[in-house]
């Protein structure tokens, strides 16, 4: 299951400044704005680089999947964290009719590494033949960069100036991270163990 953030995260919100500091960029430029047009993608692209890889949210924000069919009818394991909250289900069927699920029948089962779904009743709500289940939930790490482990935060920074240091080299191209990244990431990765993702 595959999460999409439902607003890009705000440029204010974005390590900038950490970032230029990182890359010892000065600041007595006429115009900083020049400068963001090369920074701030590649803070973007090193932000979402790294939460696909351990699968969490590092800045805390809304997010939305969709599901064909749960997992079991018990529970349901997501592939994002942590999540904070459960916004809403919503099903809709194979004419693209909308309904609601009543929030009194399922829960959040928190888990730092693996949520899940849980039915507050016998079961969760059936999916319609043809139909889909939209879930859109909050999750994040840290409500600000500031608010960010010290380690993510710098393997962030260390990734987005890899990136910045590359730009110009062709799509694709950098798919191993660079040196120091992977130690900084190993302890926030999901780990497969007896057939359950851990991180």
């Amino acid at each position: 299951m595959i999460f999409r953030e439902v607003l890009p995260i705000a440029a204010a919100s974005l390590p900038l400044e950490p970032f230029r500091a990182h890359l010892r960029l000065g600041s007595g430029f006429g115009d900083e704005a020049l400068q963001d047009a090369a920074v701030e993608p590649v803070v973007r692209a090193a932000l979402s680089a790294i939460e696909a890889r351990i699968g969490k949210a590092l800045l805390t924000r809304s997010f939305v999947g969709q599901l064909q069919s749960w997992q079991s009818p018990l529970r349901q394991p997501l592939s994002l964290a942590p999540v904070l909250s459960l916004d809403s289900l919503v099903l809709t069927d194979a004419e693209g009719q909308d309904s609601p699920i009543d929030p009194g029948l399922y829960r959040l089962l928190a888990d730092p590494h693996s949520p899940q779904i849980v039915p507050t009743t016998n079961r969760l709500p059936v999916i319609p033949s043809g139909g889909t289940v939209a879930i859109e939930l909050t999750a994040g790490m840290a409500q600000s960069w500031e608010e960010m482990p010290p380690d993510l935060a710098q393997a962030v920074l260390r990734l987005a100036a890899h990136y910045y240091d590359h730009r110009a080299d062709a799509p694709g191209s950098m798919v191993r991270l660079p040196f120091g990244v992977s130690e900084l990431l190993a302890p926030y990765r999901r780990l497969r163990l007896s057939g359950e993702v851990r991180g």
